[in-house]
Formats: structure tokens, C-alpha cells, sequence
């Protein structure tokens, strides 16, 4: 065979063994399945691993959503940063599908209210490590913006003698108008107004002024706007008048008098029927057995006459001293009737003086001196008829003594007394007593300052603060135990504490003692129950409903002066009438076609106190015993406010009466927070409003 021939045949022989592995199909899938693994792998990673990054991210979203919507319901509070790190946890178990979690970071604009939250999380790979992935890192975002519901809100301001007590270096007035000026600048925000959020303000102690804040009374802008025939339900008369004062809504069943300081007595009669009352009610006609069409206006019955000192004249004072157990003090003529006699009388170590028939006691001090009971009182009389120059006062032993007589023109007859102080000092050598205050909770008043050093050779002494001296006296002994005795004066025009020093230029003393008494003016409202002095009508007025950040912000400013006793009822029944469109206040809208919440706000620092001339008229007693009766006048009065659809937050302020804080809790719309809160002093009390504030705001997440 040629060489040619062999390469055909063999080139024949390769085609036709390549042609038949071509065709043969045995062990094709195994090889074609070897080729396809790879991929394979490669797809069934990608999916697995973006399936658990995608439920890492799913998880993340919903966790800063939830911790964000936290975060702002606790905006303005400490805890809000712990609130957010709290919901985002338990949102996001930790080590959620392997993930580590970076945040959330917290970014909050307190300006604009808005929170903004970052958080990411590193989820290790699986199968997509084989291609060089070893992690995917996913992120959530939230943006918070708090935004204001359609909102009516009246805020009620305990405002009683107590609210001027001294607070964390202010008073406890001073904390309220802060805490609550924080309220309305969460409230509005950057806004001077906003079309559906309506602040009101109302003032109270014991009883409620209802005139417009800041608009003073003219009797000669009275109206008499005529109405079907009624029976009055005070006097049983009947009539078809009602009467309008220029300067409030509140219609009158009676004329207010010339004097008128803008307050009404409750629609309340004490004739044992809950259905002749309208006290607790809404409208003014609402009343069941009685036509209450009005209110009746508080005059010259409940309010404190002008007394102010200026009627207060001291006519002469005489002083005398003796070692004995009797004295005798004869003034320069016989006083004048009518006028009062004040006696100041002190005492060495020994009994207090005797009362003298005619005479009354206002004060009795005992000073404990080293062991000695040096003793001060002061006693008044009524100067009648016939009545000489000189009076003569006794004790149960001999003791050095002083007493001084001072004949007054211009006070009170009965129920003389408005403070007192005792004060007494042990430090030897020193020159000075002093008298820490009295407190006048009103304006006029005498001021009788009395004090005694025991001292052998003391003279040239003084009082500070005004105080005039009115009489002294030295009684010698010869012993080296004598008496300094003095007595001084002031008038005064305005309420407020009061407080004096006694001193000498020469000498030295062991024991000083004394005692400072405020009496009051001859001028008393005549419908007390006691025969004192009646408390009187708030200088600040009603501020209906508005949107005016200003105005709101203005009223509450104004809020100073507090005075008078407290009488929850009055202050949340006026509260009550502000926030709803019946009249007498029909600023609210009716029947809105928005959603609207109605709140209102409630601060007090005391329980119920029955005084002369509040709203109630002292029918259910004075001081404390008026308490069960007022409270449970509140508790009826919150049920009904609770069921016409008004939230109600309370607050008890600096005062940790648990009696008291059984009765809020009940009145509140929760025993709770948001709508019961305890706030013990100023930077509680602030929180509180905060924390109000931001329940009465609505959020929503903007991003």
C-alpha cells in the first residue's frame, strides 16, 4: 500500500470515529449539569442572601418608624432620647438574622418640631462570599414632624394667697406663669397663630372674675335687655330683666353697684334640693326648679371695703413700767368712743398679763430666754362713753413690766387681727431684736411692733423699716436686772410681709423679746359669716378662647398678685363655660366639620377653703370645714364636663396632700399621667406642661 493510500485511509477512519462520538448521547446530562453548577450556585446565593436583606431592611424601617413616632409623643421630655433608643430595640432584637445594627441617630429641631432618625445594618453573606461578597450594609430613615390637631384649650390658674409662697427662688406664682407660657409656645410654635388652635385663660381663687381681662367697668355703660318673665332665684321676685355689664358676656340677675369688681356668686342655694341648683351646670338656663338666666353679681356683701390704711390715724400713745404685779398706764386726755385702745404689754420672767373685763386678747407670746419665760400680749379695746384716761392691767405675780397705750381712730371693731409674730433671742451683748414679718393679705393696715431688752443702762434706741416710735419706757431696779420696754408704729397701704428691727446704740443684753401684730382698717365687707374681712375679687380677668399667641402669652404674664382662698369648683365651672359656644362665652365654634379635641387645663396648689364672700357665700363653712361640702360640688361638676366630651388634665402643685390627691385624680380624666400629674416644685412643673403640651399634639412621619 502506497504512503498516499495509508494517510487517506487513516484521515477516513478519524472522521468516521468523531462523527459517531458526535452522535452518541450516553453521560451528556452529568457533563452539561457539571458545566451549569457553577451559576446555578451562583443565582440560588443571590436570592437567598437579598431575600435576608431584605427582610433586615423591612425590620429596620419599621423599627425607626416606631421609635420615631415615640421619640415625638416625648419630644420636650429628658427621657425622650431613651424613649426612641427603647421602641427601636424592641422593634429590632438584637442580632436580628445575623445583622449588626449602627444607631439610630437622633437629630431633633426643637424650632421646627421635627425629629429626624438614621440607623443601618450589616448583614453578613452566605453563599455570596464564593463570588467575594462578604457583607451588605442596608439604612432606614424617618423624619418626625409634630403637627396641631384642631384644639380648644382653657387653662385654669389656681391663683389664692398660697400661689405667692415662696418657690425654688421665686414663688410658686411665678413657676405656674412659666410653666404655662412653655405650654403655649410648644403649642404655636414659630406661629403668632394657627386657625384651629384656641388658647383661653381663666384666673381663680374664691370665686372667678367674669369680666373680659383688661377692660375695667363703667356703671354708666350697663344694659337692661328685656326677657320673658322668670322668678329670681335669689330674691323670689319675679322679673323680666337681665342685666349686661360693658365689659363681660355674663348676664346679671341684679344691677351690679358702682364698685363692682367683676365677680358673680355660683348659681347655688343651700335649700337642701339638687335641683335648685345650677352651680355644676352648662348653660345659664339649665336649671331644673329655678329660672338661673344669670349670675348675681358679688358687691359690697363679698367684697373688702376700700380700707387702706389712709382712715388709720394713731391719736397718742403713753407708756409705763413698774416691779410689780399691776400697771397703770394714764393717757395725756380720755379717748375718744369709738376709737380702739391697743394694749402692748411685756413681762420679765413671769405670768402674762390678765385680760381686763371690756378687753379683748389678739396676741400672747411666750419667749423662752435662757430658761426665762419673758412673755408679750396684746389685748384691744372698744372705747365707750364715759371711759377715762386711765387703765390699769394685772398679773398673777410681780415682775419687771412695761406697757404701752395707744389710742387708734380708723380701725376694725371686731376681728381686729390679720398676722401676728413673737420673737426672742438668747445670744448675750447683742443690740438688736428682730421682728421677721407679718403678713397683710390685703390693702391698710396698722402695723404694732412691742419688744423688751433686759439691760441696766439701755437707751437711744430705734426701729428700721418706718417703724415710728410711738412710747418707751426704762424701769430701774436698782438691781442690774431692769426693763427696756418700747412700742412702735406703722401704717401701711399695700399687701405684703412686713418686718421691723429694734435697737439700741449702748448697752448689752442677755434676753430681748417682743411681738409684732397687723391690725385691720375699720372698713369689712357686710356679708361675712366669721365677722372678718372678706377676700377679694382677682384684679385679672377672663381671656376667651383666641388664636393670638400674644394675647395668650400677655394674659398669663399678667397672672401676679395672687390672694384669697381657694374654691376649685368656681375656678373649673368658669373654665368649663370659656371652652364650650353656650353663652355666656360663644367664642368656640359649633358643630365644627373638623375633628376637634376641647382640654382643659387645671392647676391648684390647696384643698377646698370656705372663705367670707366666695362664690359659694361660705354656705358649706368657713376654713376647712367647708371642704366635704366643696368637694363634692367639684366632683359632680367633672362628671358632667367629662361627659359633654372635655379632657381634663390636673394638676396638683407643690402641695402632697394625699386627701388632695385622691379628690384630683378623681376629678382628672385619668388617675394618671398625661392627665393626673404631682409636680413638687418649678422644674416639675414644667415637665408636666411640656409633657400636656405634647399629648395634646398630633404627629405624623413627614418622610
Amino acid at each position: 500500500m502506497t504512503k498516499s493510500a495509508y494517510l487517506s485511509k487513516c484521515v477516513n477512519s478519524m472522521r468516521r470515529n468523531i462523527l459517531r462520538f458526535g452522535k452518541n448521547r450516553t453521560g451528556a446530562a452529568s457533563i452539561l449539569l457539571a458545566f451549569a453548577i457553577v451559576p446555578l450556585i451562583g443565582f440560588v446565593g443571590i436570592a437567598t442572601d437579598a431575600t435576608r436583606a431584605y427582610m433586615v431592611k423591612s425590620r429596620l424601617s419599621s423599627a425607626i418608624d416606631a421609635a420615631g413616632l415615640a421619640g415625638g409623643q416625648s419630644f420636650f421630655k429628658p427621657t425622650r432620647d431613651a424613649d426612641i433608643n427603647m421602641f427601636f430595640d424592641a422593634n429590632f432584637p438584637a442580632n436580628y438574622m445575623g445583622a449588626t445594627v449602627s444607631g439610630p441617630d437622633i437629630q431633633a429641631d426643637e424650632e421646627n418640631e421635627t425629629l429626624t432618625l438614621n440607623a443601618s445594618a450589616t448583614i453578613p453573606m452566605v453563599f455570596m462570599q464564593l463570588f467575594g461578597y462578604q457583607s451588605v450594609t442596608v439604612s432606614a430613615f424617618a423624619e418626625i414632624t409634630r403637627e396641631m390637631q384642631a384644639l380648644d384649650v382653657v387653662v385654669a390658674i389656681d391663683m389664692s394667697g398660697s400661689m405667692g409662697s415662696s418657690l425654688d427662688g421665686g414663688t410658686r406664682m411665678s413657676a405656674a406663669r412659666q410653666a404655662a407660657t412653655d405650654l403655649v409656645d410648644i403649642l404655636y410654635g414659630n406661629d403668632s397663630s394657627k386657625e384651629h388652635l384656641n388658647i383661653g385663660v381663666v384666673p381663680w381663687n374664691g370665686k372667678v372674675n367674669v369680666t373680659t381681662n383688661g377692660v375695667g367697668y363703667d356703671p354708666d355703660n350697663l344694659t337692661a335687655v328685656g326677657v320673658g318673665a322668670f322668678t329670681n332665684p335669689i330674691s323670689g321676685e319675679n322679673q323680666s330683666l337681665l342685666y349686661y355689664a360693658g365689659n363681660s358676656p355674663v348676664p346679671f340677675l341684679f344691677e351690679p353697684d358702682s364698685a363692682w369688681k367683676g365677680c358673680v356668686y355660683s348659681r347655688y342655694i343651700d335649700d337642701g334640693f339638687e335641683d335648685s341648683n345650677a352651680d355644676i351646670l352648662l348653660p345659664p338656663v339649665d336649671s331644673g326648679s329655678k329660672d338661673w338666666l344669670g349670675w348675681q353679681p358679688i358687691g359690697k356683701d363679698g367684697e373688702p371695703l376700700d380700707g387702706n390704711g389712709t382712715e388709720i390715724k394713731i391719736v397718742q400713745a403713753k407708756s409705763a413700767a413698774n416691779l410689780d404685779n399691776d400697771i397703770t398706764v394714764t393717757l395725756d386726755a380720755a379717748p375718744k368712743p369709738g376709737n380702739i385702745l391697743i394694749a402692748a404689754g411685756t413681762r420679765r420672767d413671769g405670768d402674762s398679763y390678765n385680760v381686763p373685763g371690756g378687753w379683748s386678747s389678739l396676741m400672747n407670746y411666750k419667749a423662752d430666754n435662757n430658761g426665762e419665760d419673758h412673755r408679750v400680749r396684746f389685748m384691744s379695746h372698744v372705747v365707750s362713753a364715759g371711759d377715762g384716761s386711765s387703765y390699769t392691767f394685772t398679773a398673777d405675780d410681780s415682775r419687771h413690766q412695761g406697757m404701752t397705750l395707744i389710742e387708734v381712730e380708723g380701725l376694725s371693731d371686731s376681728n381686729l387681727v390679720l398676722d401676728t409674730d413673737g420673737t426672742d433671742k438668747t445670744t448675750s451683748n447683742s443690740l438688736s431684736l428682730d421682728f421677721d414679718s407679718v403678713y397683710v393679705n390685703r390693702d391698710g393696715a396698722l402695723l404694732i411692733a412691742a419688744g423688751a431688752f433686759e439691760d441696766d443702762d439701755l437707751g437711744d434706741f430705734s426701729w428700721s423699716n418706718s417703724f415710728q416710735q410711738q412710747s418707751s419706757v426704762v424701769q430701774a431696779s436698782g438691781t442690774g436686772e431692769d426693763l427696756t420696754h418700747g412700742a412702735a408704729a406703722r401704717i401701711v397701704y399695700n399687701d405684703g410681709s412686713y418686718s421691723t428691727t429694734f435697737s439700741a446704740a449702748t448697752g448689752g443684753s442677755e434676753g430681748r423679746w417682743g411681738g409684732m401684730i397687723a391690725l385691720r382698717p375699720a372698713s369689712r365687707c357686710t356679708g361675712s359669716v366669721t365677722g372678718g374681712e372678706c377676700s377679694p375679687c382677682l384684679g385679672h380677668g377672663i381671656t376667651p378662647l383666641n388664636n393670638s399667641k400674644e394675647t395668650v402669652l400677655a394674659a398669663i404674664n399678667d397672672l401676679t398678685n395672687p390672694v384669697g382662698t381657694t374654691n376649685i369648683p368656681q375656678g373649673l365651672g368658669w373654665a368649663w363655660r370659656v371652652l364650650k359656644p353656650d353663652a355666656p362665652f360663644t367664642e368656640a365654634v359649633v358643630d365644627p366639620d373638623y375633628t376637634r379635641q376641647q382640654a382643659i387645663v387645671l392647676l391648684t396648689d390647696g384643698e377646698n377653703f370656705g372663705g367670707n364672700g366666695d362664690g359659694y357665700k361660705t354656705v358649706f363653712g368657713y376654713g376647712t370645714t367647708a371642704q366635704e361640702g366643696m368637694d363634692e360640688r367639684l366632683k359632680k361638676l367633672a362628671v358632667n364636663i367629662k361627659a359633654n366630651g372635655v379632657v381634663l388634665y390636673v394638676i396638683q402643685f407643690a402641695n402632697e396632700g394625699t386627701d388632695l390627691q385622691t379628690l384630683l385624680k378623681g376629678i382628672a380624666s385619668g388617675p394618671k399621667s398625661p392627665f393626673y400629674h404631682f409636680a413638687p416644685d418649678r422644674a416639675a412643673l414644667q415637665a408636666v406642661f411640656k409633657e400636656i403640651a405634647n399629648h395634646l399634639s398630633e404627629l405624623r412621619l413627614s418622610r
